[in-house]
């Protein structure tokens, strides 16, 4: 056999066995990235069977499935000949580097497990986060998904959350409406607010207690406000304001109840001329 025979083989068996290392690899990764995200569904069906909050069981879930794809891909890199331990202690030394680079990463995490512990919000709450508002669809590891009224689909990172404002419109059974209404000056202040009162009363929505109320709230430039309170269920909050603002305006214009466009009265002194 000539060098040239010897080397050919050579290559040949270590073409055959890393062929058989890459199919392997490639095995692992995809049936265990599949069994991990089995695995991760099987222990959120847990949690939820023993009625665990949806926002902390979906938590869990994410981060169980992040550390059982951990292993799969350790597992694919050994199965191709890559020394894990060592990867392992390389990973853990450069953990530091990583974490430097990856800090907003790392806050978002942090923020994350905030809010699962302290549960400001839960799924399906409706919030204003962030200059943003909608209702939340999940708690992600490094983000939490709101859905808009529009539809939209708005991915803000934990932090963020976290370190602004939050407020949560569905954390309180109920919800006041706070209208306010400009009438004439010329207009019956005492008529008008009958008219308000028995139109938020009749409003089948309406909360009898407590019980709706009016008066007067300043004296603008242009109009007296006045405003108009009334208490509803969270959920029916957006569709009786609407039908609130339609009611009292044709009622009031039925009553002879003007609502004044904003002006201003302007005087010209002229001197008079001297002889």
């Amino acid at each position: 056999m000539t060098n040239y025979e010897k080397i050919l083989e050579q290559i040949t068996a270590h073409a055959a066995d890393y062929a058989l290392r890459i199919v392997a690899a490639i095995l692992i990764f995809y049936f265990g990235k599949y069994i991990a995200k089995f695995l991760s569904r099987v222990a959120h069906r847990g949690m939820k069977k023993t009625h665990m909050d949806e926002t902390l069981a979906g938590f869990l879930k994410n981060v169980i499935y992040a550390m059982l794809f951990a292993v799969v891909i350790i597992a694919s890199l050994n199965s191709l000949g890559v020394q894990t331990t060592s990867l392992v202690a390389v990973m853990g030394a450069a953990g530091l580097a990583v974490g430097l680079s990856l800090k907003d990463q790392v806050a978002n995490f942090g923020a994350g497990v905030l809010i699962v512990m302290l549960r400001p919000f839960k799924v399906g709450d409706i919030v204003t986060t962030a200059g943003q508002t909608g209702s939340v669809l999940t708690i992600q590891v490094f983000q939490t998904i709101l859905k808009t009224f529009d539809n939209l689909t708005i991915m803000i990172p934990n932090s963020n959350v976290m370190n602004g404002e939050i407020i949560n419109f569905s954390l309180q059974g109920t919800r006041m409406i706070p209208l306010v209404i400009g009438i004439s000056y010329g207009n019956d202040i005492k008529k008008a607010k009958d008219i308000m009162l028995e139109t938020m009363s009749a409003h089948e929505k309406v909360l009898k207690d407590p019980a709706p109320s009016a008066g007067v709230l300043e004296l603008a430039d242009s109009s007296v406000n006045l405003f108009a309170r009334s208490w509803v269920e969270t959920g029916d909050w957006w569709n009786v304001k609407a039908d609130l603002l339609e009611d009292i305006k044709i009622n009031l214009t039925k009553g002879g109840i003007s609502i004044p466009y904003p002006q201003m009265d302007i005087y010209i002194h002229k001197p008079e001329e001297e002889a």
